[in-house]
């Protein structure tokens, strides 16, 4: 489907979408009243494919590589899995109110800054081994692991840095790994739990806004 193919068709409530393989930029933009969407056949779904939607409850898609810019930026749904998914782009989740639970791939390979941004509800990675097992702690590949529930990633001068802590992960101490040089803009993602940070010696640089909105931060 071609870019903004239905963009901003605000009454579109239901669509057949199963035989899709690639929804280029904006295709469902601002179609407010999107609900339901089978997307189980989906490989590409790139940069505001559907923002601004209502797209609701547990997305499984199993075939799934690469999610783009603002792809689901404000959507709607509970949990998010993509056991092939390599590629997520900035702000790809943003203000998505309830998304609880997100599990990707081992095959990881790229995650924009922000990519979880005002998620407010979600709790919890995981990532799927090769056995077909999914974890919520260990190491992913050589891009990317978790530790305590936070989303670490390798940048390309191979130092490691901090790039996601889940909003509504109930943690009272963030212990940052060490070894880890920059902190992501966005990364903290306003978690209201944490009361104290330990940073490493190894940390070079604290990104725009890290830790913006952590009110119960205290040492």
């Amino acid at each position: 489907i071609g870019q903004y193919a239905f963009a901003g068709c605000d009454l579109l409530k239901d669509i057949n979408l199963s035989n899709v393989s690639t929804f280029n930029n904006n295709v469902f933009y601002k179609c407010t009243s999107l609900e339901n969407v089978d997307l189980k056949n989906a490989e590409f779904i790139k940069e505001s494919a559907f923002e601004s939607t209502s797209i609701e409850g547990n997305l499984v898609l199993n075939n799934l590589t690469y999610v783009g810019d603002y792809a689901f930026k404000d959507a709607m749904f509970t949990t998010f899995t993509a056991p092939k998914l390599e590629h997520i782009g900035y702000y790809a989740f943003q203000n998505n109110e309830k998304l609880a639970e997100f599990i990707f791939s081992n095959k990881l390979s790229f995650i924009g800054s922000a990519a979880f941004n005002n998620c407010v509800s979600l709790s919890k990675y995981g990532y799927y081994t090769s056995d077909g097992n999914v974890l919520g702690d260990g190491i992913i590949n050589d891009y990317a692991l978790l530790d305590k529930g936070s989303l670490y990633t390798y940048m390309n001068n191979g130092k490691l840095q901090l790039s996601s802590v889940p909003q509504n992960m109930e943690t009272h101490t963030l212990e940052v790994l060490e070894g880890t040089a920059r902190i992501d803009f966005f990364a903290g993602n306003e978690n209201k739990s944490v009361k104290r940070i330990i940073l490493p010696d190894s940390l070079e640089i604290i990104g725009n806004y890290a830790f913006y909105g952590y009110n119960g931060l205290q040492t």
